[in-house]
């Protein structure tokens, strides 16, 4: 494959970043040994405006002037920039794993976007008929299991949404932004406390409302926390996974202390991220992210998908990773719902002091002013 030989080119044969490149796809694009003799010359930033030689020798293989636009786009979100002396000042790539993109880019091609949707994947969960196969499969699964357990109160903060359980056992969810055309956000408001939990539970499976999506999901953790628990660890979900430098890791959402251990580890890391206030200037967009997904060989994906109805194609995005996590407070920790899925850790947590978590999430507070009142726990599938 020209990927794995372009690597091969530059890590055993020592030849730089454009002649590995233009070594890997000799035969498809009928490059001449005298070619590739003569990109000696463009490595090391030495190439046209000081361009990466990696991505100046795909530009090469390439003549529409849309197409190296889009190769330009995606190089760029990934690697920090596309000229060599700001990719090797911020990190984000080695030259190898320079290499290695252009090679991915030229293989697989660019994503093509029409009326702002991509042609492969959608991971931004803008289809008309949202796929919930995992809530439907949690709810299924806890519904019978839910016995008698009765709701004694509900928060929908702005981070987060809580329930708690008349036995004690709370849940929390993520807090999806609302879209309601006035100031009531939830219409069942003030008609949740003293309902059985099993009612709640159905919220999971509504197709038209990430707030009720987020109730549900809440309820579903409080119920998991009454019920009898599976073997989980409270070890680092990084060290679990045992993710090495030569691992390319596809992060969807994007978790800040993660980020930098990873960054630590000197692995391949490429960020899918909605928010463009998130991690700025160096996430991926979902359209860009679909090659990242399908090539990665270690996800960690947010548990807040279950809430904003991508989980079921960014499973399906996924090609044949090591591992796959679902992490964040929102995960539940079960895995019938995951079962038969690429899913092998579920990374959620466990409310330990209800009344504390019930009060951070009224008054508006986030993980960090959660976390010393849960639990986070990992469950291997």
């Amino acid at each position: 494959m020209p990927v794995k030989a372009a690597i091969h080119a530059y890590t055993r044969e020592k030849l730089n970043c454009a002649q590995s490149i233009l070594k890997a796809f000799h035969r498809r694009k009928e490059i001449t040994q005298n070619e590739i003799d003569a990109a000696r010359a463009l490595g090391g930033g030495k190439a046209d405006g000081g361009v990466c030689g990696a991505l100046h020798a795909a530009l090469l293989l390439h003549d529409g002037e849309e197409e190296k636009r889009c190769m330009r786009e995606n190089f760029s979100a990934r690697a920090g920039s596309e000229h060599c002396r700001e990719i090797r000042a911020k990190k984000m790539l080695t030259c190898v794993q320079c290499v290695e993109l252009a090679a991915e880019l030229i293989e697989t091609g660019c994503t093509r976007i029409h009326d702002g949707e991509s042609e492969n994947l959608i991971i931004a969960g803008r289809r008309a008929n949202m796929s919930l196969i995992v809530q439907k499969r949690l709810l299924d699964h806890l519904k019978p299991l839910a016995g008698g357990a009765v709701i004694a109160d509900v928060r929908i903060g702005l981070g987060y949404t809580a329930v708690r359980l008349e036995s004690g056992h709370a849940g929390v969810a993520w807090t999806p932004k609302s879209d309601a055309p006035c100031c009531t956000h939830f219409q069942a408001a003030g008609t949740l406390t003293g309902r059985p939990a099993e009612e709640l539970l159905e919220y999971l499976a509504d197709e038209k409302s990430g707030l009720a999506r987020a109730v549900g999901l809440a309820t579903a953790n409080a119920l998991l926390s009454l019920l009898p628990h599976p073997p989980t660890s409270r070890d680092e979900i990084i060290s679990t996974l045992r993710v090495t430098p030569e691992d390319r890791v596809a992060m969807v959402g994007y978790f800040g202390p993660i980020v930098a251990e990873l960054r630590k580890i000197g692995c391949r890391l490429d960020i899918i991220e909605l928010n463009p206030h998130h991690g700025a200037g160096e996430t991926l967009t979902p359209e860009l992210g679909v090659a990242s997904l399908a090539n990665c060989t270690v996800a960690i994906l947010t548990g807040t998908s279950l809430i904003n109805g991508t989980c079921d194609e960014l499973l399906a995005g996924l090609g044949d990773p090591r591992a796959a996590v679902l992490l964040g407070p929102s995960t539940p920790l079960c895995g019938e719902a995951f079962s038969g899925t690429k899913i092998t850790h579920l990374a959620g947590s466990r409310v330990r002091k209800a009344d504390a978590v019930l009060r951070v999430v009224s008054e508006g507070g986030g993980t960090m002013l959660m976390k010393k009142y849960v639990d986070f726990e990992h469950l291997v599938l």
